[in-house]
């Protein structure tokens, strides 16, 4: 079974014109390749994930780092999962934007979250401990901040240490509407997302 690949005016439409938002969610995949757990998640799953993780190492790396220490991808994952932003859980605020998707948007949302969410722990246990402890690994890293050209020219050499360069965003951001720079950012998503694989897994029924 296949699911579809993610499309752009589906992503704008998903975060409207939150920049602070689409932000975390394309900085958390870009620094945390997530290719080897999409076969076993939803597409919310994905999305809420990088949101929470780098929310959570933007505000205390030190504490996110020793909480997820040798913890199981499920631990790690429902860790994150409940990770609050200004009160809401990233659930909710997704959930809310969700409910405004076009019909034929949310036909294809549905279609890239094909799994039951109480399967959850079971499919995320059939993910090899080796990328488990990758994925650890990377999340106890100091984040990268992505920047336009525009900005990144103008930071002396020697305080670009945690600078990237993005070159998907414009020169500059500048005079750019919240529209604007949520596409460039939605844009970059999709690109990442459609290298990961399509295959979805389904959980085999147990007979007793």
């Amino acid at each position: 079974m296949e699911r579809p690949k993610p499309e752009k005016r589906m992503v704008n439409a998903l975060f409207g014109e939150d920049v602070p938002l689409v932000r975390l969610a394309c900085s958390g995949l870009m620094e945390v390749p997530l290719h080897r757990f999409y076969p076993h998640i939803n597409f919310k799953d994905l999305i809420v994930f990088a949101i929470g993780s780098r929310y959570a190492r933007e505000k205390n790396l030190d504490s996110f780092s020793n909480s997820i220490e040798n913890r199981s991808a499920y631990q790690i994952f429902d860790d994150v999962a409940r990770i609050e932003i200004d009160g809401y859980s990233i659930f909710q605020l997704l959930g809310a934007r969700e409910a405004g998707l076009p019909k034929d948007l949310r036909k294809l949302y549905d279609g890239l979250n094909p799994y039951r969410t109480k399967d959850l722990e079971t499919r995320l246990g059939r993910v090899d401990e080796r990328f488990v402890r990758l994925l650890e690994g990377n999340l106890q890293k100091r984040p990268k901040e992505f920047v336009s050209e525009g900005r990144y020219n103008n930071v002396p050499a020697d305080k670009k240490d945690n600078l990237v360069c993005a070159g998907f965003l414009p020169m500059s951001l500048m005079g750019r509407s919240n529209r604007e720079i949520v596409e460039a950012y939605a844009g970059q998503i999709v690109r990442l997302i459609s290298g990961y694989p399509t295959e979805v897994k389904p959980i085999e029924p147990t007979l007793f």
